[in-house]
């Protein structure tokens, strides 16, 4: 099943790194592949829009200049990603 687990940069209620590190602490077979895994640069439309790190089918997305309400403070870019993700497309444009 393919898993988007997404933060705002700026999101102190629900923030990036916690999410990173029960992404890199769930028991599962891609863990090892997960942790490894670099930082990729995600940019839409060419420009730098956050960072994503990926690993067979589960992703952690990280949304630059957003906080907890990324969808209102970067509707492009969280559009991009929602799009990407449901139809299974590159993170980047």
């Amino acid at each position: 099943v393919p898993t988007l687990v997404y933060n705002g940069e700026c999101d102190m209620v629900c923030n990036w790194i916690g999410s990173q590190q029960w992404v890199e602490n769930l028991v599962w077979t891609g863990q090892a592949n997960f942790t490894a895994a670099p930082n990729t640069t995600w940019t839409v439309d060419g420009v730098p829009s956050g960072w994503y790190r990926s690993a067979l089918n589960v992703t952690l997305l990280v949304v630059a200049n957003a906080g907890h309400m990324s969808p209102f403070d970067q509707p492009k870019n969280v559009y991009q990603m929602v799009r990407a993700f449901i139809q299974q497309q590159a993170w980047s444009t």
